[in-house]
């Protein structure tokens, strides 16, 4: 969906679940003069479709994690990250691959993103507006930010930079 004012994505408990993984079903969308905040330690997982499960970023992503609780987003199969880690309750019958997740896609007018301690795996990334492919999991499309000490592996490619 598309964001309405700045949003902040918390560790949150349910149960006996102390940080509770986030699904992301579909494309979030985060319009100009708009901030997506993830907080240290939360783990967003795609359902496997990369059209369906980008995030597009006119606005600002701050994703600040830290060594201890790094900021992982990753693909509903990984049984490695999360509460509860076998998200989609297959056990052991299916497993992640490149495409699980689309892409981070940053255009005009996006600056001073920022990305510390996150771990992003398997994407297969797209040009969320004009359907290029890129296979990157970070899309910069005259848009600026910082990653710093994040794990980028399992992906197709991992930087798309055009000006």
């Amino acid at each position: 969906g598309t964001m309405t004012a700045n949003a902040r994505v918390r560790v949150r408990a349910v149960t006996s679940y102390p940080n509770v993984t986030y699904v992301m079903l579909n494309s979030v969308t985060v319009p100009a003069g708009m901030t997506l905040t993830i907080d240290p330690g939360v783990v967003i997982k795609t359902i496997n479709n990369s059209y369906n499960n980008v995030f597009i970023v006119n606005g600002k992503i701050i994703a600040d994690g830290t060594a201890a609780s790094p900021i992982v987003i990753t693909s509903v199969k990984d049984d490695n990250y999360g509460q509860p880690q076998d998200t989609n309750k297959d056990g052991s019958s299916t497993s992640p691959s490149v495409g699980d997740f689309g892409s981070l896609c940053f255009f005009q007018g996006s600056t001073a993103n920022s990305f510390k301690y996150c771990k992003i795996r398997y994407a297969n990334g797209w040009n969320s507006q004009t359907w290029e492919f890129s296979g990157a999991a970070f899309n910069f499309i005259n848009a600026n930010g910082t990653i710093q000490n994040c794990e980028i592996k399992d992906n197709s490619n991992v930087i798309d930079i055009s000006y």
